[in-house]
Order: C-alpha cells, then structure tokens, then sequence
C-alpha cells in the first residue's frame, strides 16, 4: 500500500466541519446533555480570547479594534481573595503591587525564573511553590491563571506571556479566558465533571508532591466545569511524565467526525497551519519535527507499530507530508523593520539546519502589506512577531476562517514541548486549549479571525449549522499571509 493510500485509510477527520458526519466513535463526554442544543435562532456566542492590550502598541487612547485583556484587571480587582500564578518567568514587582494585601497569591514555577528586588519572604501573602526540572533542556513552561472571587466564583485564564513586562508590552500576546465558573450545589462524581477538568486534574497531578498543589485541586473541584466541554473546549497539556503528542492526539480523537477517501491528492492531506516562536528542529540530523513527526502521528497509525521508531532512522524514510502545512515565522526584514525592531528578536529561536531546509523553507509565510485604512494601533503592530503558538487545521485556502480545530498553547514547535516522538516523554510543562467543531455529540461553529479585521467579524456558518453556537477566535495577525520571497531569510536568534 502506498503512502498516500495510508494517509486515506488511517486519516480520521478530527473535528472536520464540513464533511459528512460518520458514525459516532468517541464516547459521550460526562456532564453534558444528550445532544446538540436545541435549534434556536439564538445559538450562544462565546468570545474566550482577547488580544492582550500593550502600553507600547495600543497606549491608553487607542485600539486595536476589539476587545482587549489586561492582566491589571485581574490583580487589581478588591472582589479577588486568592490567585495562582503559573508561569516561566516572575517579575514581581509586576503583579505583587496590583493585589490588595489580603490576596494570597501563590507562584508556581522555577525558583531561577523569579525576579525580586526584595527577598520573596517580606510578601507575606506569597507563597511560592518551586518546580524542579530534571532534562537539561527542560522547562516550567506552562501559563495559567486561577482567580478567586469574594462571592464563591472563580474564572481560569491562559495568557501567550509570562509575568513579565517586556513579554506583555513589546511582542503580540492573546489571552484566553473561561466562562466564570459557579460553584456546585452539592457532591458531583467527579466521572460527571467533563473532559477539560479530567485533563486538567491529570496535569495538575503531574507535579511532584513538593510542590503542594493539592490544595489549588481540591478548590477546583468544587466548580461547574462541564460548561466548558458544551462549547467543545478540551485542556491540553504536556509533563516530564505524561502529556505531549499521545494527549493531543486522544484529544483529537474524541471528535466523531470521519472522512471520506477521495481520489484527488489535495484533499488526502490536512491542512495544517502553524504559529510559534521557537522552533528546535531537526531533532535527528535530517528529520523535521512537523513533517516527520507530528504530522505522521496525528494523522495515521504509523508510529503503533514496533518498527516504526527504526523506520525514523532508516535513511530511505521519506515523509509524504509537505505541501499542505504553512508556518508563519518572522522575516530578518520583518524583525528590522517593526515599530519595536530588535526589542522583539529575543522572543524567537529557530534551530536552522540546511538538511531540513527543503522542508521548513516552502511552509514559511510572512505578513502582508498594511492596509491602508489600518487604525494607529494596527499599524504600530505591523510585522511585530507574536508570541503565540497556534495550532490550526482547515480544510482549504477559503476555509480558514471556520477551521476543523484549532490548538492555542504554550507548546513551541521543539522536542521538549511535544516529545521527539510519540513514543518519549516531553521534558518541559506546558497547557494550552483545544476546540474542535465535534466533540462527541456536540457540534459548534469556530470563526477565526484576525484582530486586523473590523469589530467582531463573523464568518457566515453553513445553513445546517446556524442553530450551533459558534466560538469567535482570533489571532494578532492577518490570516492572509504571503509567502516568502526569494531574498527573504527566517529571522534566526540561535543557529545550529
């Protein structure tokens, strides 16, 4: 059987809009109702990510034409009694001035990654819980935020940047943010708290017991999460002892969509779209992590069997998977000629290497021109790099906007973010949140758009989905790119 005829046999859609609905697979998730809402012309709209506001791009007077997150928000609220702060670096005296003093506001990180210019211990409402990485290469990576009301409610967030001024202000960040979450009434198994709390547990239970995080488990059980799988959210997450590209994957399958085999090649193949700021390939001499291995691994079967980790090291191993991933990466151009310039090159790191260049080179895209009518925020952002990483899937060129899935995460394109391959434990932590339009029974609308268009745009779902709610996402970018020119060069902060 060939490569190709592979790829149709064992690529099961996952989370396809759009394609014939096959035969429901995946197991209904706990703690929703047994369907699709009803149809209603007045399907719920969710808008759980923002564009994180910036002094240096947007000012106190202007912007980016829609609406933005602002971590001074959170901290600075006299209704919070208690905050976790997950995260890859501290600057304290970002956020510890922004808190009342009867917040308790714990850390959760490595110790060599908090900045003070006073001794953690004169905070008397900080208690820091230290993360030790065991891999040399390893990191605390992972950014999430748990904020505690005063009236018992309590709202999850996870933002692009560490705590840190320079991230929040000189790079594009997004943030996302869960619904609020209500307590319950009540004991609930925990069987009925939904798919994104049982993976989030599993995370949060992958840290060592010195770090002591039962506490921030026990309070979290205490909420409604299931809300959060109506809307086809799942928490993704990656540890130095579970997690990576096998959790991704099981995530993914969860969707009931499946696909037909066509006889046209295009449609044998994922679109896959890609936006990070590192990327560490190869990870052996002549293999690329995405096409040879994160690709292959979602969409086939390849790596269940025992062979195929030899097969990786074959010379005669050669990936079908090229034509259809575009990665967007700033240019040595781009980096020089962006409001901030150098101030935002430190963020980006490409492990380049001329024996994957043949395969990393023709998924390389760039921002277009600036629009004339660009307002002065969004042209103060032209060609800033972002610090986000997405991971997203649509159909063709003209579907992007309702994409089949789509991954935000704190995930780089690198070995220890993911694993070198399935078949090896990650080395960092990470998280990030994945939608799919299926998840079991449930069907949503994803409407992808860029923060450069007009306020609140909203790609026209299909006419047998308009009884769906629909999830607005966006990205601080356009989403028409070009691609890289002849005399473009990806901007590379460390060679190989």
């Amino acid at each position: 059987m060939s490569a190709r005829d592979k790829v149709r046999e064992h690529w099961a859609s996952l989370g396809t809009a759009g394609k014939r609905v096959g035969r429901t697979t995946a197991p209904r998730p706990a703690g929703g109702p047994a369907g699709s809402p009803s149809a209603s012309p007045a399907a719920p709209t969710y808008t759980p990510f923002k564009l994180v506001h910036s002094a240096v791009f947007d000012g106190p007077g202007s912007s980016p034409n829609c609406p933005t997150f602002s971590l001074e928000t959170i901290l600075a609220s006299p209704n919070l009694t208690e905050i976790w702060l997950f995260s890859f670096g501290f600057q304290t005296d970002l956020f510890m001035p922004l808190v009342k003093d009867h917040v308790q506001v714990h850390i959760v990180g490595q110790l060599n990654t908090i900045q003070s210019d006073v001794p953690l211990h004169h905070f008397q409402n900080l208690s820091v819980h230290k993360v030790d990485i065991g891999a040399r290469y390893g990191c605390h990576h992972a950014k999430i935020i748990f904020a505690f009301y005063k009236n018992g409610h309590m709202q999850m967030h996870l933002p692009s940047f560490n705590l840190a001024r320079e991230e929040i202000n000189l790079v594009q960040q997004v943030a996302w943010s869960s619904p609020v979450l209500y307590e319950r009434v009540g004991t609930v198994p925990a069987t009925e708290s939904g798919l994104f709390y049982h993976e989030l547990i599993q995370f949060l239970k992958s840290y060592p017991d010195y770090c002591a995080l039962s506490p921030l488990i026990a309070s979290l059980a205490r909420y409604k999460w299931h809300v959060l799988d109506h809307q086809n959210c799942q928490f993704v997450y990656s540890t130095p002892s579970n997690g990576g590209l096998q959790q991704l994957k099981k995530c993914l399958q969860r969707s009931s969509s499946s696909i037909n085999a066509h006889d046209d090649e295009s449609s044998s193949y994922p679109n896959l779209f890609v936006q990070v700021s590192s990327m560490g390939n190869p990870f052996r001499k002549n293999r690329d992590l995405l096409q040879d291995v994160f690709i292959p691994y979602l969409y086939t079967d390849w790596f269940e069997h025992d062979d195929f980790d030899k097969k990786l090291k074959s010379p005669n191993y050669t990936s079908p998977f090229l034509a259809h991933s575009t990665i967007l990466w700033p240019t040595t151009n781009e980096m020089n000629r962006c409001m901030t310039q150098g101030l935002s090159a430190g963020w980006f790191f490409y492990n380049k290497s001329h024996q994957t260049a043949s395969k990393v080179l023709p998924c390389l895209r760039k921002h277009p021109p600036l629009r004339p009518n660009a307002s002065q925020s969004q042209a103060n952002r032209h060609m800033v790099p972002s610090h986000t990483k997405y991971y997203i899937q649509y159909t063709d060129e003209n579907s992007i906007h309702c994409p089949d899935w789509l991954l935000l995460t704190s995930h780089n394109l690198s070995q220890a973010a993911w694993g070198p391959t399935p078949l090896r434990k990650p080395m960092n932590y990470e998280c990030g949140v994945l939608y799919t339009s299926t998840l079991g029974p449930h069907r949503v609308n994803l409407a992808l758009h860029s923060a450069f268009e007009s306020a609140n745009p909203r790609p026209t779902p299909k006419p047998n989905n308009q009884s769906h709610p629909t999830v607005n996402i966006i990205t601080p970018y356009p989403l028409k790119l070009d691609r890289y020119s002849s005399t473009d060069t990806p901007h590379t902060t460390t060679m190989a």
